[in-house]
């Protein structure tokens, strides 16, 4: 790993269901961690190429190994959050390459 690739900050955060006053459901998200990362959105052909529709903004994110992400858990940069699809981790539990889309 090169020093200093992992240059933002990214929220993990898991959906919770609570009530409003009125006793309805609310949905909301809480922060579960944070993580160093680094992001690359992925451009229009990569999409097209992946068999992704052209609705869909996908980001690939690198960061330290940790076992609490799971596929119940939402990323956030830059004020978007995505949904976790993939969780891919290197040989050596080192790193993990997660790929999270959110719709347009």
């Amino acid at each position: 790993m090169r020093i200093g690739r992992l240059r933002e900050t990214i929220l993990i955060e898991r959906k919770t269901n609570e009530q409003d006053s009125y006793g309805a459901e609310v949905e909301s998200y809480i922060t579960y961690f944070k993580a160093k990362a680094d992001v690359k959105y992925l451009s229009g052909i990569d999409l097209i190429q992946a068999g992704l529709a052209t609705n869909v903004e996908a980001i690939t994110v690198l960061i330290r190994f940790d076992e609490r992400l799971s596929f119940n858990c939402f990323l956030s940069t830059k004020g978007s959050r995505f949904n976790v699809v993939g969780i891919r981790p290197d040989n050596k539990s080192r790193n993990m390459i997660i790929t999270a889309t959110r719709e347009v």
